[in-house]
C-alpha cells in the first residue's frame, strides 16, 4: 500500500462587484452560505478569508461532488437562470504536503484575472493524476482544454446528477413513521413510552459500540429489516436476551443500537445512575459498578420496568420519604411512572420537585437533559433549546449535553450552525457517529449531516490508509532488521498489523478509526522495540566482553606465552568479533546477533588451552622452583662442608681416631663428601622444599 500524501485544495474567489449587482444586498449571505456548505465536508485552510476560500478535501471526488451540490442546492433557492453564472472563479489542485504555497494562494494573484465565473480550473499536478485518482468513480462525460497559467478548464458534457456522493444512510425516515407521538425513550412514533421495547434492556446489552464494525450497506438493510419487523425484534427483547446474542446477531445489534441512542433517556439508564459508584457524570460512555444500597428505590424501578405503576408509587414514595433516601431519582422514577400513564401535567411536576433536589453536578446535568427533552415532546422546543444551551455552556465537554444542544437546535431550524459542532463530537466519539448516522431527530438537517459524516468518514478512510501503510513499512524495515529472528513480542504486533489490514478491507466506519488509531500507535511500537532488542543484545556483548577480559587479563598475566601463541590470535578473533556485533547491530541484528555468537565460540575455545597452559605452568613453575631451591641447598651444603669438615679436623682431633682424622683430612675425601652433599643431599632437600611450597599454594 503506498501511503498517501496529498490532498485537494478548492479555491474560490468571489466576484464580489458582480455578486451584489446580481443579488443585491443578499450577496455576502449567499457566499457565506456557499463556504458553510462547503466546510461540511472539507477542511477551511487557516488562511482562507472572505476574498478567497480556501477548502481542503480528502479526495478530489469529494471536493467537486460538494461544490457542485452545495451551487446546485443554492442556485435553486436564490440564483435565477437570468442571472447567468454566479460569479466566482474555482479553481481545484492537487496539494502535496512538501509542495512550496499555491502561486494563487492571494486573491490579488495575477492567475485570477483571466478566470471565468463558475468554470472549474484544474492544476497541472492534479491533471497528471486525474486518471488515477477518479479510476472507479463514476463522472459525467468530461474533457480538458489549456488556460494557459498551468491551468486546464474543466467542461462537463455529461449529467452533472451523476457527480454525487455516495450516501451512507437513507433508513433514518423509518424510525419516524408511526401514528403515535414521538416515544420519549426513544424517539419512535409507533409506540407510547409505556410499550417501548428499550424497557426490555439493561446496561449490560447495548449494541451501539459493536454495530459499526458492519458496513454501511448492512446497516442500511439490516435497519430497514428490523424496522419491518418491529413486534417480531421486540418480543425477542422481551425473551431477555444477552451480550451473546447480540454480538452473534447482527440484525439484533441494529436494533438495539437504535435504542442506545437515547440512552440516558431510558428507565435502564435511571437505575445505572442512581446506583452507580462513579460520582461524576459519565454518560454512555462506560458502564461503572453499581452498588443497590436502596431496596424500595431498586423494587420501585422493577415495577416501573414491568408496568406496576400503583406498586412502584408505593415504593418510590417510600424512599423519597425516607430519611437519607435518595429522593432526586425516586422523584424522577415517579415522573416516568407518569409519563408511561400518560399524564404528562404530572411529569412536569416531578421534574420540577427533581430539580429542586439536585444536589451534585451529575444531578443537574442529568435533570436537564430529562426536562429538555420533556418540552421539546411537550410541544414548547424553545424552552428545551433555552435550557439545553444554558446547560451546554457550563458543560462543554459533556457529549450528552452537547448532542442534546444539535438536536435541539436542529429542531428549531439552526442546522447549518451545528454542523462543525457534529463533526467535532462525531470525531471525538465514535457512538456519536453512528447516532447521528440514524438519529431521526436529525432529519430536518439530513443532507446536511450526511455531508458531515461522509466527508469525517473519508478523511478518516484516507487517514487510516496513511497510518497503515507507514505501519506497513515499519515493521516491513523492522523484520528485515531482524533476519530470520524470532521474537515473541514481534510475532504479536505482526498479528495486530495483519488483523489491523483484514479491517481496512473491510472498511466499515469503526474499523476505519481503529486503524487510524492503532495503526498510528503500532508505528511508535516499533523503535521502541528496535531499542529494546539493541539494548538486550549491548548486555549481551557487555556480558561477552567481561568474559573476554577475563581471558585477557590471565593472558597478560601469563608468563609463558610463546608456548601458545594461538591463544592470542583466538583471543583478539573474538574481540574483533564482539566490536563487528555492535557496529553492525544497527544494521541487522540477525548479522550482530552471529557476529556475538561467533565470538562467543572463539572465545570458549580458549577454555581448552587453558587447562593445558595452567598445567604447563604448574610444571614450569615447579620445574623453577625446584631449580632455585636447588641452588640454594648446593649453596649451603658446599658452605657447611666447606666450614665443618676443617672445624671437624681441628676440634675432634683428640677424640677421633687417628686414622678417621687423615681420612677426613684426605683431600679425595672431602671431595667426595662435596660431591655426596651437592649431587644427593641437595637435591633431596630441594625436592622436599619444593613439594612443600607447592601444596602450600
Amino acid at each position: 500500500m503506498k501511503e498517501i500524501d496529498h490532498s485537494t485544495l478548492l479555491a474560490i474567489r468571489p466576484l464580489s462587484y458582480q455578486g451584489e449587482q446580481a443579488l443585491p444586498g443578499r450577496w455576502p449571505a449567499f457566499f457565506k452560505a456557499l463556504r458553510n456548505l462547503l466546510v461540511q465536508v472539507g477542511i477551511e485552510a487557516p488562511d482562507s478569508s472572505e476574498d478567497l476560500l480556501l477548502i481542503y478535501y480528502d479526495e478530489p471526488f469529494a471536493a467537486l461532488s460538494t461544490f457542485f451540490e452545495s451551487l446546485q442546492s443554492l442556485k435553486k433557492q436564490q440564483w435565477q437562470p437570468q442571472m447567468g453564472a454566479v460569479p466566482i472563479q474555482v479553481i481545484v489542485h492537487l496539494h502535496r504536503r512538501k509542495d512550496p504555497p499555491v502561486d494563487f494562494g492571494e486573491a490579488t494573484a495575477s492567475v485570477w484575472g483571466v478566470l471565468q465565473p463558475e468554470t472549474l480550473y484544474v492544476t497541472r499536478a492534479l491533471k497528471l493524476q486525474w486518471n488515477l485518482l477518479f479510476a472507479g468513480k463514476k463522472m459525467p462525460a468530461h474533457q480538458f482544454s489549456d488556460a494557459g497559467d498551468g491551468l486546464s478548464q474543466l467542461s462537463f458534457s455529461g449529467d452533472l446528477g451523476e457527480l454525487k456522493r455516495e450516501r451512507l444512510f437513507t433508513g433514518r425516515f423509518l424510525a419516524a413513521k408511526g401514528a403515535s407521538s414521538e416515544c420519549f425513550y426513544c424517539g419512535m412514533a409507533n409506540h407510547a413510552p409505556a410499550h417501548c421495547p428499550s424497557k426490555q434492556l439493561t446496561m449490560e446489552t447495548r449494541g451501539l459500540d459493536r454495530v459499526g464494525y458492519l458496513s454501511f450497506a448492512k446497516i442500511e438493510s439490516l435497519f430497514k429489516q428490523v424496522m419491518a419487523e418491529q413486534k417480531k425484534m421486540a418480543e425477542l427483547l422481551a425473551t431477555n436476551i444477552d451480550g451473546a446474542q447480540i454480538r452473534n446477531d447482527p440484525a439484533l445489534q441494529v436494533y438495539v443500537a437504535y435504542f442506545d441512542m437515547y440512552l440516558v433517556y431510558q428507565p435502564r439508564f435511571l437505575s445505572y445512575v442512581a446506583f452507580s459508584l462513579f460520582s461524576s457524570w459519565d454518560g454512555i460512555g462506560k458502564t461503572d459498578r453499581v452498588k443497590i444500597d436502596s431496596r424500595n428505590l431498586h423494587s420501585g424501578f422493577d415495577c416501573l420496568r414491568v408496568g406496576k405503576y400503583k406498586q412502584a408509587l408505593d415504593f418510590l414514595k417510600a424512599e423519597s420519604q425516607a430519611l437519607g433516601g435518595k429522593q432526586f431519582y425516586a422523584t424522577l422514577g415517579q415522573a416516568f411512572v407518569a409519563l408511561e400513564r400518560g399524564r404528562m401535567g404530572d411529569m412536569a411536576h416531578f421534574l420540577q420537585i427533581a430539580n429542586s433536589t439536585v444536589a451534585t453536578e451529575k444531578e443537574k446535568i442529568y435533570i436537564s437533559l430529562l426536562t429538555a427533552r420533556f418540552h421539546r415532546l411537550a410541544g414548547h422546543p424553545w424552552k428545551a433549546e433555552q435550557l439545553i444551551s444554558s446547560v451546554a455552556n457550563l458543560y462543554v465537554d459533556c457529549a450528552e449535553v452537547q448532542y442534546s444542544l444539535i438536536q435541539a437546535r436542529i429542531h428549531d431550524g439552526q442546522g447549518q450552525q451545528q454542523m462543525q459542532l457534529l463533526r467535532k463530537l462525531a470525531s471525538g466519539d465514535r457512538r456519536y457517529f453512528m447516532i447521528a448516522l440514524m438519529d431521526p431527530a436529525l432529519l430536518p438537517a439530513n443532507t446536511m449531516v450526511e455531508n458531515v459524516l461522509s466527508g469525517l468518514y473519508d478523511q478518516k478512510n484516507k487517514e487510516a490508509g496513511e497510518n497503515l501503510a507507514v505501519a506497513k513499512e515499519a515493521f516491513a524495515e523492522l523484520q528485515a532488521w531482524f533476519g530470520g529472528e524470532e521474537d515473541e513480542e514481534m510475532q504479536n504486533h505482526l498479528s495486530v498489523l495483519a488483523n489491523l489490514e483484514e479491517q481496512f478491507r473491510r472498511r466499515a466506519v469503526y474499523d476505519v478509526l481503529d486503524i487510524a488509531d492503532r495503526a498510528k500507535s503500532l508505528s511508535m511500537v516499533c523503535p521502541r522495540l528496535r531499542e529494546a532488542r539493541l539494548e538486550e543484545l549491548n548486555i549481551r556483548v557487555d556480558a561477552a566482553a567481561l568474559t573476554w577480559a577475563d581471558y585477557n587479563t590471565f593472558w597478560q598475566e601469563y608468563p609463558y606465552q610463546s608456548f601458545f601463541s594461538n591463544f592470542k590470535t583466538l583471543l583478539f578473533a573474538g574481540k574483533r568479533k564482539f566490536v563487528e556485533a555492535r557496529s553492525i547491530a544497527g544494521e541487522s541484528l540477525a548479522k550482530a546477533k552471529e557476529r556475538l555468537q561467533a565470538g562467543k565460540k572463539e572465545v570458549e575455545l580458549l577454555t581448552g588451552l587453558i587447562d593445558r597452559m595452567l598445567k604447563l605452568k604448574i610444571a614450569l613453575d615447579t620445574l623453577s622452583m625446584f631449580f632455585k631451591k636447588l641452588v640454594v641447598a648446593e649453596l649451603v651444603f658446599s658452605g657447611l662442608a666447606f666450614v665443618l669438615l676443617p672445624l671437624v679436623t681441628i676440634g675432634l682431633s683428640g677424640v677421633l681416631d687417628p686414622e678417621i682424622l687423615r681420612m677426613v683430612k684426605n683431600p679425595q675425601f672431602q671431595k667426595g663428601a662435596m660431591v655426596v652433599l651437592t649431587l644427593f643431599m641437595a637435591p633431596f632437600l630441594a625436592l622436599a622444599l619444593t613439594i612443600r611450597s607447592m601444596s602450600e599454594q
